[in-house]
């Protein structure tokens, strides 16, 4: 019997990840971890016949938890927020405009977005609103402006509520579809982020609390069967790079940005609050909105304050110990002794930052550019690494593209 049941949820979970794939936001999800929640009556007698109904329900349950999952994970695309009028991630609203500037930069698929910008809430028609994180400072006549404008800028981190973030949307554009509730966020900034070369720039961060909601299964005629399925929460992060570089680059490029530890607390506090909320009916306990949304509160509050703690005790070392801290001037030790061990084979050519890059061990890579100057050194996952030689983004160097190195270094490799 047991290996009866052992196949029936075998075959069951193949058919929840073959539907999985084939869900047309499915491309849009980033975490490969996930539950399809069912709830299924079997008949006990019957034969074929009396499955026949149990099958249809099955079908329409599976859909329905799929959609759930697939759709929830879709609201968290790293870099954008949800647009409520075109109920996407991805669509055109859900990135901060680009600077008006002539001189703004772009790319080959148009103007970039501007790092300084956070999430400022919603339109009335459910448009995202975005504004520089200084701008927003000031028309709150925020006591701490002042220190995003000083030669050395300081750090502020705020919350903004689910009232002030959501007060204006027309309640025909709240989605029914998913669910989905904004309940609140912080704002942070400046983090003063390196490019390629090691220039510093001015970047604001949003982290949104999110959750969203499946609608009830739907019986043969159209009509809800069943309660919503439960609620799931989850971060989101609003945050781009240096000359509106997208967020994925900067997660790659930096490694762990300098809010990852905070996040991290977020949440793990956070999924405490979905367990209890998971465990309360088991417990004979009722759910209290209001209570969770306090919780979230708190959580917001107490990641703000983390937020600020960290950046500004970052910001109080000495002179002397972040220029060493961000000396990259010249190859670090390592760097020149993975160099020297591997020569002219290890050596790779990154096509879209035009840098080489330096293999070492344990997915150890050091980059300098044409000119032999060194950039970075970070790791890499194996996989990270193998993606990036299968797309053609890593090759190996060319030997115009080594001569600056050689040059720098006074060697021939």
């Amino acid at each position: 019997m047991d290996d009866l049941v052992r196949r029936a949820v075998e075959l069951l979970a193949d058919a929840a990840r073959q539907r999985w794939q084939r869900h047309p936001w499915q491309h849009l999800t980033t975490q490969r971890r996930g539950t399809a929640e069912l709830r299924i009556s079997l008949p006990l007698f019957g034969g074929d016949a009396a499955l026949e109904g149990t099958i249809a329900e099955v079908e329409a349950a599976l859909a329905t938890a799929i959609d759930a999952t697939v759709t929830h994970q879709a609201l968290f695309r790293p870099g954008h927020v949800y647009c409520l009028r075109c109920a996407s991630a991805e669509c055109e609203h859900s990135t901060p405009p680009s600077p008006t500037s002539p001189t703004s930069p772009t790319s080959p698929t148009g103007p970039m977005p501007d790092p300084r910008q956070i999430f400022a809430g919603f339109g009335p028609t459910g448009l995202p609103k975005f504004m520089n994180l200084g701008q927003l400072l000031l028309e709150r006549g925020d006591p701490e402006m002042e220190l995003l404008f000083r030669e050395r800028p300081g750090f502020v981190a705020r919350v903004l509520t689910e009232t002030e973030l959501t007060g204006d949307l027309l309640d025909a554009y709240r989605d029914r579809r998913t669910g989905y509730r904004l309940h609140g966020q912080v704002v942070a900034g400046w983090y003063q982020v390196p490019d390629a070369e090691k220039r510093l720039h001015p970047v604001a961060l949003t982290v949104q609390v999110v959750s969203s909601q499946s609608a009830p299964n739907r019986s043969g005629n159209g009509s809800p069967k069943g309660p919503p399925g439960r609620r799931r929460h989850g971060l989101a992060v609003l945050a781009s790079g240096p000359d509106g570089e997208a967020a994925e680059l900067l997660y790659d490029r930096l490694g762990q940005p300098p809010w990852t530890e905070s996040l991290r607390w977020a949440q793990g506090v956070l999924q405490q609050i979905e367990g209890d909320l998971q465990r309360a009916p088991k417990r004979g306990k009722k759910r209290h909105p209001g209570a969770v949304q306090g919780r979230i509160e708190g959580l917001l509050n107490g990641l703000a304050r983390r937020l600020e703690k960290t950046q500004r005790a970052r910001g109080r070392r000495t002179r002397h110990a972040a220029q060493r801290h961000e000396e990259a001037d010249r190859p670090t030790a390592m760097a020149l002794a993975d160099l020297r061990r591997l020569g002219r084979q290890g050596l790779l050519f990154d096509t879209r930052h035009e840098t080489l890059v330096v293999l070492g061990d344990r997915g150890r890579a050091h980059v300098f550019n044409l000119q032999g100057k060194h950039v970075t050194s970070v790791r890499y996952s194996p996989p990270a690494i193998e993606k990036r030689k299968n797309l053609g983004r890593w090759r190996p160097a060319r030997d115009e593209e080594v001569a600056g190195l050689e040059k720098s270094l006074g060697v021939a490799l």
